[in-house]
């Protein structure tokens, strides 16, 4: 995709599709499937795009799995999609699924990054306010 960035369009998912997927490998059991163990330890030892949904969650203590999606830049200099799926865990096992996706952005990397830590961010205290 990085040689040819008309491949970009043909790689893609839905924020919904992605929710669902990574909702569904953090909720189904999966005790004995060592190959989903190792799946799910990656996602949340996942070092990239801290500053996306991570960044929106800091200073809780809830475990965060996640996976980026980052494009090129097109002609025009937009970025075809930054992209991020989480599954943040509570303490106590309970959890959500969240997909931020942006397209076609003509904003700077930084800012697309900020955006989707912002959306998270309320995400976060959504859920945490309604949690009982």
């Amino acid at each position: 995709m990085h040689r040819d960035l008309t491949l970009c369009q043909a790689n893609y998912s839905t924020p919904l599709e992605a929710t669902r997927l990574i909702h569904q490998l953090y909720t189904k059991n999966a005790e004995a499937d060592a190959n989903l163990q190792f799946i799910r330890q990656t996602l949340f030892d996942c070092r990239t795009g801290l500053q996306r949904i991570p960044a929106g969650i800091t200073g809780q203590s809830v475990k965060i799995a996640h996976k980026t999606g980052t494009s090129d830049q097109d002609s025009a200099g937009r970025w075809i999609g930054i992209n991020d799926v989480a599954y943040v865990q509570f303490p106590d096992g309970r959890g959500y699924s969240l997909a931020i996706f942006i397209k076609n952005s003509s904003e700077d990397y930084d800012d697309n990054e900020r955006v989707i830590a912002h959306i998270s961010e309320i995400v976060f205290r959504f859920i945490t306010s309604t949690a009982s």
